[in-house]
């Protein structure tokens, strides 16, 4: 799971740390999406 690893590997462990991780997740997530559709 990439949430998973992102969090073990963040430097700190708070919650701004893990939102941003759960952002970038979401972020990679979609647009994964997006170019899968539209190819």
């Amino acid at each position: 799971m990439p949430i998973r690893r992102c969090t073990l590997n963040a430097e700190a462990w708070d919650e701004a740390g893990e939102f941003n991780c759960h952002v970038h997740a979401f972020l990679a997530y979609t647009c994964l999406s997006l170019w899968l559709y539209h190819k």
